[in-house]
């Protein structure tokens, strides 16, 4: 089961990213969603309710994750889905 669990979702603010997010969401996981466009997430977010949390970082720079892993230190993730891409 996956209520109560927290989840990072890459790439989440549109196509699969944001179904895997809705979906975590009704499932009852709280699902940080993550990815480089801001205003995009916060839109994803707040389309799917829930239990949600937007975070901006770039998977292809070092930095970046590293900020984002200083920002969620104290989180407990259990899930991490990792569909940040461009086809």
């Amino acid at each position: 089961m996956i209520t109560g669990r927290t989840a990072i979702v890459t790439g989440a603010g549109n196509g699969l990213g944001h179904a895997i997010t809705n979906h975590l969401t009704t499932e009852g996981a709280r699902v940080i969603l993550t990815g480089r466009d801001r205003a995009k997430l916060e839109r994803a977010a707040a389309e799917i309710g829930g239990d949600t949390r937007v975070e901006t970082v770039d998977t292809a720079s070092p930095a970046s994750v590293a900020e984002l892993a200083s920002a969620l230190a104290d989180e407990e993730v259990s899930i991490l889905v990792n569909n940040a891409g461009i086809a």
